[in-house]
């Protein structure tokens, strides 16, 4: 086979890597292309550049391939061969892939042609790559086999465990290539089996590009277990790097002992790459990193030492870590563009290692004469490079030098390795700090982390102030909105209290809707101020999502050590106080006081005894009824019913009811007596009788009143127009869209709605104009309150006209006095309750006293 310039050729192919173009020409079948300028041979035979006995091989593969109708389906050639040097010969590898028409002949062959002497000789003599290679798979998959269990302590593995033991709920474990369980965080005799758990992730855990092993996480709760996946992942990935590293340097190692006994004169190279080994294993992974740097350069000679790491998605690679000789001035290449590297990059990859074969290379504009590369790995990928760099006159490293820069960079990805572990463990550990002690739904710590303070606190023997509150009407917006929505509505309370505080002053979530808020070295005057500007707050809507929230609250403030020596006590005592805050109304605090203890041990006797009295048929509860008067008849128009319980007061009743639960229980028991009742006095006495009950704004959005109601008029047989269902008018039952759902499926049935306390503060005239309210009631003392501000009596007498537009119009409640009886009057309103009148009445006194009844001789029939 014959080619033109064969001087030409010669420089061609002494390249370190040239990648090159063999193209079909007739006559003339082979014509190599160069990579930068097209340059064609003609004429010059191949013999006089290729050693004679690698000639026939070299000529047989490209005759073949470069046949129309190859024998060699694959269409690839790979072989080595070698080339006429001087006074000896270098090894090159010629790699092509043919390329074919549609009908399959033969068009042309592109490849490259390395040159790859120093390689063969470092791995002693293998003449194929893919041969080398192989051996090198099959040696990583024998160590796979006994990896985690043995190149891997166990002792690392229980660490990597470990931050998921102090978690109950989540239960992680290593599962071996064989399915066994290598290491667990569960504890006990009982082992790990994930199918025993409804939710579990995994994540596999790759060594040498095979997956030997994998972690798996399991819970009950999926919420549990997505939250620490990300934990999970980090933790894995690192397990992986550690174990590659592992690998490799015990690959290394035993590359390095095979070169010991093969070559036992480079005893020296043995020696220090024990002593590399002993420093990787002794030091930390940042001293290692450093340590064997130094070692290293000062050993060989080198100028520098540089680790830098690639960044291809920024086309960038950086200098992260350096090892300069005495004398070596700053380094030029700290952070340099992709195509500064890109002869560098091209070569590693195609191999581990690099080195310049001349002295023309693109390094030599940063005043690197001589240099080594070889590849860092992290995780089974490649990290970036260490470059180890000559300076003065350009050499050609040895053989034994190159052993040694390769042993050390293994080591270099090693302590890579390690370095990374340790703060992927120090990440994790400070996300599980923060998992522990915060909480992530509303950014603000959590109970824990009170604990630990208090605790601190007390030890300390400081004194301070608790503050524990509460927004009390959060229900109602978990109801509407959803539990997440309510949980960043908190948030934004919580971070306004945050930003009021001042230093020494923290908040945390408690429990719930309850936020604690922690005064250190404060006294009670300093909590009673800050205390009050918060609740003050309060009473001014939020703003969230573009829409205004009014929360309602209340605070209880404990003082420590003043009442208590422990972070329980301290929490009772401010948990009782917060309790009795309710007591003053919304969005007011207590202080703890000893009397509570007494008030809690009562209630409790209240409570037991609530509870046993509706688990036993309503035992004990009675109904009474307030009887409604016409004033201008005197006559008896109807009556509203509520529940007795041993004379305690309803309001009371309602509260503690609502606590325990049983508020709806009690609710069917009232509507359906107060129906019975009616519908007795319909039928016996007034045809127009009628009878209201009272519901707060929590039993109208649980949605069972509508259906209790139902069932108590279709018992009873009442007409639904006799029964009213009361209202509060400041719970805004008539301005939220789930309320408003629930009183049309009242009226529906036929059901009247009455609005109760009706101020002209509070009620939306949208509530009237859309019909559902068929009558008002207001207290008495508006009707005799002082209106000398003649802006109070416009908007008073306004609230009045609205009120009485209504069907059922206006009832005055509590008429205590005369001239009450004469305001009312002077609005024209006829229906009045009071105890001028009448007191509440059990059934029996009031149907045996009101019927028949007149206004004339309620004096000698009632008690005022």
């Amino acid at each position: 086979m014959i080619l033109d310039n064969n001087e030409e050729l010669k420089r061609l192919l002494s390249g370190n890597c040239t990648r090159v173009k063999v193209e079909l020409k007739k006559n003339f079948p082979i014509t190599f292309y160069g990579e930068k300028n097209i340059t064609k041979f003609n004429g010059a035979p191949l013999s006089s550049i290729v050693l004679e006995e690698d000639l026939p091989g070299l000529i047989g593969e490209i005759g073949s391939m470069t046949d129309k109708h190859p024998t060699d389906k694959t269409g690839a050639v790979s072989l080595h061969f070698r080339v006429n040097s001087g006074a000896g010969h270098r090894w090159f590898l010629f790699s092509a892939q043919r390329t074919k028409d549609i009908f399959d002949r033969t068009t042309a062959l592109s490849g490259a042609v390395i040159d790859v002497t120093n390689y063969l000789e470092a791995t002693r003599g293998d003449l194929n790559l893919s041969a080398y290679r192989e051996r090198s798979n099959r040696q990583s998959a024998d160590m796979q086999k006994n990896l985690l269990g043995e190149i891997l302590d166990m002792e690392l593995l229980r660490r990597l465990q470990s931050p998921f033991k102090n978690d109950r709920d989540i239960v992680s474990a290593i599962i071996g290539s064989d399915e066994s369980v290598v290491c667990s965080s569960k504890t006990g005799a009982e082992p790990f089996v994930a199918e025993n758990y409804k939710y579990a992730r995994r994540v596999n855990i790759r060594v040498a590009r095979s997956d030997v092993a994998y972690w798996v996480i399991a819970s009950n709760t999926e919420g549990e277990t997505e939250k620490h996946l990300p934990l999970l992942q980090s933790l894995s990935g690192a397990l992986s790097q550690m174990a590659n590293a592992y690998v490799l340097l015990e690959q290394e190692m035993n590359n390095a002992a095979e070169a010991n006994r093969r070559l036992g004169e480079h005893m020296e190279q043995q020696i220090i790459v024990n002593d590399l080994y002993n420093i990787m294993v002794t030091k930390s992974p940042r001293e290692s990193l450093i340590e064997i740097m130094s070692a290293v350069g000062r050993y060989i000679g080198l100028g520098r030492i540089g680790i830098y790491r690639s960044a291809p998605e920024q086309k960038l690679v950086t200098l992260e870590n350096e090892w300069c000789n005495v004398g070596v001035p700053p380094h030029s290449m700290k952070e340099v563009g992709d195509d500064e590297y890109k002869t560098i990059k091209e070569e590693l990859s195609f191999f581990d290692s690099y080195y310049p074969a001349s002295r023309e290379h693109d390094l030599v504009k940063f005043n690197i004469t001589s240099f080594f590369v070889a590849n860092l790995y992290a995780g089974g990928t490649k990290y970036g490079f260490v470059l180890f760099e000559y300076f003065g006159e350009w050499k050609l490293p040895e053989i034994q030098v190159i052993r040694i820069m390769k042993s050390a960079s293994q080591m270099l990805s090693s302590a890579i390795m390690r370095l990374q572990l340790d703060e992927s463990l120090a990440a994790a550990t400070e996300r599980l700090k923060r998992l522990a002690f915060e909480d992530m739904t509303i950014g603000v710590p959590n109970r824990q982390k009170l604990d630990e303070d208090m605790k601190k606190e007390l030890a300390a023997e400081r004194q301070g102030v608790l503050v524990l509150l509460k927004v009390t009407n959060m229900r109602l917006y978990n109801e509407l909105f959803g539990m997440i929505y309510t949980d960043k509505l908190l948030g934004e309370a919580a971070r306004y209290i945050r930003d009021l505080l001042r230093p020494g002053q923290f908040v945390y979530r408690f429990s719930g809707t309850m936020l604690a808020i922690l005064m250190i070295s404060s006294s009670k005057d300093e909590a009673r101020t800050l205390t009050g500007s918060i609740l003050s707050r309060f009473t001014r809507p939020f703003f969230h999502e573009d829409s205004f929230h009014t929360l309602e609250s209340g605070a209880g403030i404990a003082l420590y050590t003043d009442n208590g020596d422990t972070p329980d006590e301290i929490y009772r005592a401010a948990s009782l106080a917060l309790y009795r805050s309710s007591d003053y109304g919304t969005n007011s605090f207590a202080f703890y006081t000893d009397e509570f203890e007494g008030k809690l041990a009562a209630e409790y006797n209240e409570i037991s005894a609530i509870r046993s009295a509706v688990h036993n048929g309503m035992e004990g509860f009675e109904l009474k009824f307030q009887p409604e008067f016409d004033i201008k008849s005197g006559k008896v128009t109807g009556c509203e019913a509520f529940a007795d319980f041993h004379g305690m007061q309803p309001k009371r009743l309602i509260s503690l009811s609502e606590s325990m639960g049983l508020d709806l229980k009690l609710d069917r028991w009232i509507i359906s007596s107060a129906c019975r009742f009616c519908k007795q006095v319909r039928e016996m006495f007034a045809p127009d009788f009628t009878v209201s009950v009272n519901i707060t704004a929590r039993e109208l959005q649980s949605g069972a009143v509508a259906a209790i109601t139902e069932q108590a008029l279709a018992e009873s047989g009442l007409s639904p127009e006799a029964l009213y269902i009361e209202l509060p008018e400041t719970s805004s039952a008539l301005r939220s869209s789930l309320n408003l759902k629930a009183v049309k499926r009242l009226r529906e049935l036929g059901v009247k709605i009455t609005v109760d306390g009706y101020e002209y503060g509070f009620m939306s005239v949208q509530a009237f104009k859309s019909g559902f309210v068929d009558m008002v009631k207001c207290d008495a003392s508006l009707f005799t309150a002082d209106r000398t501000d003649n802006f109070d009596k416009i908007v008073f007498d306004t609230a009045m006209a609205v009120a009485k537009m209504v069907p059922g119009g206006i009832c005055v409640k509590r008429i205590e006095f005369e001239e009450q009886i004469t305001y009312a009057d002077e609005y024209n309103i006829t229906k009045v309750q009071g105890f001028l009148y009448n007191k509440p009445l059990y059934e029996v006194e009031f149907l045996g006293k009101l019927f028949p009844y007149s206004r004339q001789n309620q004096n000698t029939t009632t008690e005022r």
